[in-house]
């Protein structure tokens, strides 16, 4: 049986993981690379990159000033490379890091439902 996923920052829970992750590949898919998100979007985001942090027991760093959308390359074999669109969040001395929003939701949903 499908296990629902609730995001602090989401009125209703998402029906299941896959659900949650297709929301959140939409917001992805709503900003070229590079661009920062807005509104609701960055909200959404920002509650999942806490939520995942409070469940893993990782500190959420104190001064997060944004977080955006922007390719990353990953190395799939040696001298082969990947880019995708990822999820990162920034800080005020410029640095950023991505995140796993597929390991987010996954971790979330196994502490929300065992």
């Amino acid at each position: 049986m499908a296990k629902p996923v609730r995001i602090d920052s989401i009125d209703e829970p998402f029906p299941t993981q896959k659900a949650a992750l297709d929301h959140f590949e939409r917001i992805k898919d709503r900003y070229p690379a590079g661009a920062q998100l807005q509104g609701v979007d960055k909200t959404q985001v920002k509650a999942v990159y806490e939520q995942y942090c409070a469940v893993t027991n990782w500190a959420v760093p104190p001064s997060i000033s944004a977080y955006s959308v922007d390719n990353k390359a990953e190395e799939i074999s040696p001298g082969q490379f990947r880019t995708q669109k990822c999820f990162w969040y920034h800080l005020p001395d410029g640095t950023k890091e991505d995140f796993s929003i597929i390991k987010a939701i996954q971790k979330i949903s196994r502490a929300q439902n065992g």
